[in-house]
């Protein structure tokens, strides 16, 4: 279970930063504290009314009023309330459910980590082939890795390409010996895309060790993979830590 730290802070104006969080509940907890007008208007809002205002934040000039507001948003996203803010988002932009956007990402590991499985149904319904589909999982493996990783084996084509990324980096920070045992279960192809991400991931959340044993019985090209996907966040460890583990890999 994910842990609920919750840290409500204030600049020297007086008014609050967003809150620093650990889950989709501990956010939704925090702003309630923190923002309650915003959060008792935002959910009272249908779904339509949210994807039409969230989309006008998302698209607008930031400040502090929209800032606080799209946090207070975020708080109460369910799955038809993501759909319908994806699809406002995609309109506003001119742009197809086939080509990124980012600023959409961190709203779908919100979704979900509330409800995966409704969220993955919800964003389908809306948008089928949407490329942002890792992002979700992402956040459903961190909140419930079993039934991400059962949803992700049913599935086949664009969805698996597209999803994979968001499982193994999930995983690499939700739990290293499921990432581990969930990894040597992927088609030998599946293992060679996504072994830098699984790697990356893991040695930013738990450091070099999980990364070594991960990398335990693999062939020499696919643990290179690995080596080669940590040094991507290796500047997240302690120094004492890297330094060593580098030296070891390039001896």
């Amino acid at each position: 279970i994910l842990s609920a730290r919750i840290i409500c802070m204030q600049n020297a104006f007086g008014v609050p930063y967003l809150p620093v969080i650990d889950s989709a509940d501990s956010h939704r907890i925090c702003m309630q504290n923190a923002y309650p007008p915003f959060m008792q208007e935002a959910g009272q809002m249908s779904a339509s009314a949210f994807g039409e205002r969230m989309a006008e934040l998302l698209t607008s000039t930031d400040s502090v009023a929209t800032l606080m507001e799209r946090a207070a948003m975020t708080a109460t996203i369910d799955a038809e309330r993501m759909a319908a803010a994806y699809t406002a988002y995609k309109k506003r932009k001119g742009a197809g459910s086939d080509e990124n956007s980012q600023i959409l990402r961190s709203l779908l590991v919100v979704a979900g980590q509330r409800d995966g499985l409704k969220a993955v149904q919800a964003m389908q319904a809306a948008a089928p082939d949407f490329i942002e589909i890792s992002s979700l999982v992402h956040g459903w493996v961190l909140s419930d890795p079993s039934a991400a990783t059962n949803w992700f084996n049913e599935q086949s084509g664009d969805t698996a390409e597209h999803a994979l990324g968001g499982l193994v980096w999930g995983l690499g920070q939700r739990d290293t010996a499921i990432a581990k045992q969930v990894f040597q279960t992927l088609d030998p192809q599946d293992q060679q895309t996504s072994a830098s991400n699984l790697a990356s991931s893991l040695v930013g959340t738990h450091g070099v060790t999980a990364v070594d044993s991960l990398i335990e019985g693999l062939s020499p090209e696919l643990a290179q993979k690995c080596v080669t996907g940590a040094t991507y966040r290796i500047d997240r460890r302690p120094p004492a830590e890297a330094v060593p583990w580098l030296a070891g890999k390039v001896a």
